[in-house]
């Protein structure tokens, strides 16, 4: 990484800021499109992510990088909204490589609709981009028409709506049909055109379903229904859904069936999961229930009211007449105080009725025990076993390693301002896959710092665990010094640092020390929250990526070149 020393962290410690395109790779892997984080907001980052993609686009190759990131972010890290903002932007400056990011990247069927939706708040729509997804119609099947039909799942967009202000042309029967019954309904075909769309024919009749969300919605969210579709769910999607299994007591066979299929290393590896979904799922397990009811309270306005009041005034001077009359020997009477009435204007709180409110709350008895009802141990050992399968497919470094993992308050902060997982839990998952490594020590730092142990530790998961617990004892701030003092006096190969790069004071120094003290050393700050300010400088042998993606674990014992950028690059599909 190269960077000019610049600012300061939002800690207050020197700070570098990086070159434009390694900037905006941090934000793409990192995701900060999608909420507020602990030290900026949405607004702010969006329209920096913009100002970045604008900067790069003016480069010599911008518009290759770009369009590189967004497929790179689709099929890597697998994300979907960051792509298509990159890809919208990549039409708005009349990018040449905007069309091939666009096919790449546009998998599912409502994809095309997010991007409709970002560029109508941008106020255009370019022609290149309405020919895209025109394109991108063309090549719908009758199960992504179903499935993603658009305003019904929350879209701003329908079909029907991309249909209509892209005015694709259908290139045979079967689409015009299809395209017919998206834009004026199944009622409208002939029997002829509903012959050619069996799927919609079958599902209109009841007797197939496009998915399991259809089930549930139609038929309702009960453990029978529930029971029904879990053969039919994908495996994020009954990753996701285990709490919701357990809490509706399926019944023990279909968590049976659900564990065996969690814990089959074909299913993991096929999935592709990062390994914070398990540990997410685990403890989403052992979380709480919590206890929703509805409470009266008493419905207030502030009503405002005039009162009239009298007050009394100071008495007021002698005027010009009276003070003549006075130089020429008059007695004049001594001014009084006088008496006027004013309007006051008053306000007050008035019960108008009586309002019902939903509120939750956790049971005292059980708080850590018995959480949401008696969880079968198969299940947590499947979470368990499936997140050591993922971990199984990670490289083991050579030498010997050190990983600081950050601990500190702004690490509480989520992935997603939908997600359930914060940055800390990230953190931990990707310590605990590193630390259980031969030759690896493992330092939790905060205010304070500490070498967590993980030697004795039988799965990654449980060593994740050990890391997080960690955090009570380290303090809420952000010092990496000392613990770069404790642990560099020892020999490593490499120092690991998995942080916000927020720190509070100079801990850039001492790792260049280390870096300069042996030509065989090697440094990877995983910054997992992508803001601006970075607290190391530029070094041939220090690397700064983004994401927590397990697949960040792979490539480093492969990168060895000093631009991340061009070692992201090589890895596109």
């Amino acid at each position: 990484m190269t960077g000019l020393l610049a600012l300061r962290t939002y800690e207050g410690a020197p700070a570098f800021q990086r070159p434009v395109r390694e900037e905006l790779y941090l934000l793409v892997a990192n995701q900060l499109f999608r909420g507020d984080s602990f030290y900026e907001r949405q607004a702010d980052m969006t329209t920096q992510s913009r100002q970045l993609v604008q900067a790069v686009a003016a480069e010599p190759g911008g518009g290759h990088f770009i369009a590189a990131l967004a497929i790179y972010a689709r099929h890597q890290l697998m994300l979907r909204m960051t792509p298509t903002m990159l890809v919208c932007e990549a039409f708005l400056l009349a990018l040449p490589e905007a069309e091939e990011a666009a096919r790449a990247i546009w998998i599912r069927g409502d994809e095309h609709l997010d991007a409709l939706a970002y560029l109508k708040a941008q106020g255009k729509f370019p022609k290149r981009f309405l020919r895209a997804v025109a394109e991108r119609l063309n090549a719908l099947t009758e199960r992504q028409a179903l499935r993603y039909a658009g305003r019904g799942q929350g879209k701003a967009y329908s079909q029907r709506d991309a249909l209509r202000i892209t005015h694709a042309r259908p290139k045979d029967e079967r689409q015009a049909a299809l395209f017919r019954s998206l834009t004026q309904g199944w009622k409208a075909l002939t029997e002829a055109e509903q012959a050619q769309l069996p799927l919609m024919r079958a599902v209109r009749q009841g007797t197939q379903t496009v998915s399991w969300e259809q089930v549930i919605s139609r038929e309702g969210s009960t453990s029978l229904t529930w029971a029904g579709v879990v053969p039919t769910m994908g495996y994020m999607a009954l990753l996701r859904n285990l709490r919701t299994l357990v809490t509706l007591n399926v019944g023990d066979d279909v968590l049976q069936a659900a564990a065996k299929r969690l814990a089959d290393p074909e299913e993991v590896a096929a999935s592709r999961q990062l390994p914070f979904r398990f540990y997410s799922a685990y403890n989403a397990l052992l979380r709480p229930k919590v206890v929703w009811g509805k409470t009266k309270l008493p419905r207030w306005q502030v009503v405002a009211y005039w009162e009239r009041k009298r007050v009394t005034l100071p008495a007021r001077g002698y005027n010009a007449m009276e003070m003549a009359l006075q130089h020429l020997g008059v007695q004049v009477p001594e001014p009084q105080p006088t008496q006027r009435s004013i309007r006051v204007q008053h306000s007050k709180f008035v019960q108008i009725g009586w309002q019902w409110i939903r509120t939750g709350h956790f049971p005292f008895a059980g708080f850590a025990t018995n959480p949401v009802r008696h969880v079968p141990p198969v299940l947590l050992s499947a979470v368990e076993a499936a997140m050591e399968c993922s971990a199984e497919r990670l490289k083991n470094l050579p030498g010997r390693t050190a990983v600081f993992v950050d601990l500190s308050g702004s690490m509480y902060a989520l992935v997603s301002d939908k997600g359930t997982i914060s940055r800390m839990e990230a953190a931990c998952t990707l310590g605990g896959l590193l630390g259980r490594q031969a030759g690896c020590q493992v330092y939790a730092f905060g205010s304070w710092f500490k070498q967590v142990n993980l030697k004795d530790v039988p799965s990654a998961l449980q060593a994740a665990q050990r890391i997080h617990r960690t955090e009570h004892e380290v303090g809420g701030g952000t010092y990496l010094l000392p613990a770069f003092e404790e642990a560099l006096t020892a020999h490593f190969d490499r120092v690991i640092v998995l942080t916000d790069e927020q720190v509070a004071d100079a801990a850039w120094g001492r790792l260049k020390r280390y870096l300069d003290a042996d030509s065989q050393r090697q440094a990877y700050v995983i910054n997992l929250a992508g803001y601006s300010p970075s607290f190391v400088g530029g070094h041939p042998r220090l690397i700064s990526v983004g994401g927590f993606s397990d697949r960040v674990l792979d490539w480093m014992a492969a990168l060895e070149q000093p631009d991340p950028i061009k070692v992201i690059l090589g890895h596109l599909p």
